[in-house]
């Protein structure tokens, strides 16, 4: 999504982008769920499953209301227009690249831990 910052807002872009990051997703998501379903021991495994899929609600909620509001911040300086002009959509295109790089650069921090001291920290005995 990045590339939508410097490249000209049209059908002809969106699309495309649109349906790379479809992909991206399609790939990613299935891999990362069951990553985070074997982490966790069976007896706790519906509570991390209601909280993953809380978590991916919230995000997409989250992430409309940031893009209709960067949306709508773009159409400010440009009053009467609506949100088709490529003026109001840069900025928000520029928001969503600015907030995908954060949560990267987040989920990258977080991966920082060894591996070993969180099942430490789950099982004090070290059994």
């Amino acid at each position: 999504m990045a590339a939508a910052v410097f490249l000209p807002v049209t059908a002809a872009t969106v699309v495309p982008l649109l349906a790379l990051a479809g992909l991206g997703l399609g790939i990613f998501v299935p891999a990362n769920n069951t990553v985070i379903m074997r982490s966790t021991a069976d007896s706790s495994a519906s509570l991390l499953g209601g909280l993953v899929n809380m978590a991916r609600g919230i995000g997409t909620t989250l992430g409309i209301a940031l893009m209709a509001l960067a949306l709508h911040l773009g159409d400010l300086g440009h009053p009467g227009h609506g949100y088709a002009e490529a003026a109001q959509a840069r900025p928000a295109f520029i928001v969503l690249a600015v907030v995908s790089a954060a949560a990267a650069a987040i989920a990258l921090a977080s991966r920082a831990q060894p591996r070993g001291q969180a099942a430490q920290e789950a099982d004090p005995s070290g059994a």
